[in-house]
């Protein structure tokens, strides 16, 4: 068995280093530790002490004082009340069914719209300009009138809100024989429609990005087996897109969840404002809200890894 290892341990040594260097598989290796090192400096010196500290505090009673602020250990006393409050679980239950239902649509339309602009066609790069809007439209202070709600005072100022306002879609769809369940899902859909374009345009980058990666070649081989179109897609773009799907909905899942219209974080914004509750519930708050998402990251990436083809 000790003799195993050591074999074992020099088949490792001669994988990495021959004669005294690094070999190719060595410089490899040392490429993706320095890769990744940004993000384990962050990991290990901002995101891991501060859910630590998030803990101690909500642990804690915060009280003011002249010179900074003075902690009150009192165990999970929080977490206890926040499990009263019924208005908190039906808050976090409405954001977390927000984001099931979106995810899914953001995923496939920033997939589908990214086949369309891989495309040759006249207008491309104007088409691809275009879909990229929403993410600089999503930031800076596009945002701050965004949330002052300025685009629907001006709407209100006529009869566009109205006219919106009077198709009621759901009566629709179930007059023309569908069942209530159907119609309700299509009409969460529509209503959410602006956020479902909004959050799509790095996802589209992302999967034009990995469509170029496709080599022609492979295209080429499977046109001269006799592969169809709907064939090549099943075979050979959708596994090889697999890998930057499991990426986008990881992304997808961060941005949701953390974004300014997250419903939960505008909640957890407003106890940190209220003197009833304290900073300590809003922390509580989020540590919570935390591992809700950091749970449904988890199973996602668990379904999705299971379909997930790496071309080697």
């Amino acid at each position: 068995m000790k003799k195993d290892k050591k074999e074992l341990a020099k088949l490792k040594e001669s994988t990495y280093f021959h004669k005294g260097h690094l070999s190719l598989m060595g410089k490899r290796a040392v490429s993706g530790y320095l890769f990744i090192l940004p993000f384990l400096i962050g990991l290990i010196g901002i995101f891991i002490p501060s859910i630590i500290d998030a803990f101690i505090y909500s642990t804690h009673e915060i009280t003011n004082t002249p010179t900074g602020y003075e902690l009150t250990y009192v165990g999970m006393d929080i977490f206890a009340n926040i499990r009263k409050e019924g208005w908190f679980l039906w808050e976090l239950q409405r954001t977390v069914t927000k984001m099931l239902y979106n995810i899914p649509l953001i995923i496939f339309f920033s997939f589908f719209m990214a086949l369309l602009l891989n495309q040759k066609f006249k207008g491309r790069t104007a088409a691809r300009a275009i879909l990229f809007l929403p993410v600089i439209i999503a930031s800076g202070c596009i945002i701050q009138v965004e949330n002052s709600n300025a685009l629907a005072g001006l709407m209100e100022a006529g009869d566009t809100v109205d006219a919106i306002n009077s198709m009621d879609i759901t009566t629709f769809l179930i007059g023309i024989g569908l069942s209530p369940s159907i119609c309700e899902t299509i009409s969460t859909v529509m209503t959410n429609i602006y956020a479902i374009i909004s959050q799509s345009g790095v996802q589209i980058l992302i999967f034009l990005s990995a469509l170029q990666t496709i080599s022609p070649s492979l295209y080429e081989a499977s046109s001269i087996e006799g592969a169809t179109g709907w064939e090549n897609f099943w075979k050979i773009t959708f596994p090889m897109l697999s890998p930057y799907i499991l990426t986008n909905a990881v992304y997808t899942i961060i941005d949701a969840a953390t974004s300014h219209t997250s419903t939960f974080m505008n909640v957890i914004d407003s106890v940190n404002n209220q003197s009833i509750y304290g900073m300590e519930t809003a922390i509580a708050f989020s540590l919570i809200f935390f591992a809700v998402i950091a749970a449904i990251l988890g199973l996602f990436v668990l379904l999705i890894s299971r379909l997930v083809f790496y071309y080697d």
